[in-house]
């Protein structure tokens, strides 16, 4: 039963796929002192200047709580910070989250070129319209369909 699960069961083989991307971003980020997902909301903030936390969040895929502790660590070492006007909060780069742009991109592109060696460029695409379309699937699905409890069984 185990390896039926592991061979057909989409929550394991994309943990497994989750980790060995992760373990090579990083690694590929190192150099930078920052991780894949700190490189990643900078990169947003240039794209977006001056978005609210909440926006950012939701083009992150993260929780405001969790954006906030990422927030805060990016403000510590200077890449961001945040206005509060009334009850919204501004997230914007600073002069040193301004500079250190081009070093992210060089990095996204060096990740983006150490996996598509392995696996071929337009295999990498594919893969990631692939993956998209099911979150996006799943997540929606997971909002219209009712969850069954043991009572409604």
């Amino acid at each position: 039963m185990a390896n039926e699960v592991k061979n057909c069961c989409l929550y394991f083989a994309s943990n497994r796929l989750n980790r060995v991307i992760t373990k090579l971003a990083e690694e590929t980020f190192k150099p930078l002192g920052l991780s894949p997902t700190y490189a990643y909301l900078l990169m947003e903030l240039k794209d977006h200047p001056g978005i609210s936390s909440k926006a950012l969040a939701e083009e992150l895929f993260i929780a405001q709580s969790t954006l906030t502790r990422l927030v805060d660590k990016m403000m510590y070492h200077g890449y961001v910070e945040r206005t509060i006007t009334g009850r919204n909060s501004i997230i914007s780069l600073t002069k040193e989250g301004e500079d250190i742009q081009e070093q992210i991109v060089k990095h996204w592109r060096k990740l983006h070129h150490s996996y598509s060696k392995i696996i071929s460029y337009e295999k990498g695409e594919e893969m990631v319209k692939e993956i998209n379309g099911i979150a996006e699937a799943l997540e929606n699905g997971a909002n219209n369909k009712k969850v069954l409890t043991e009572k409604d069984k």
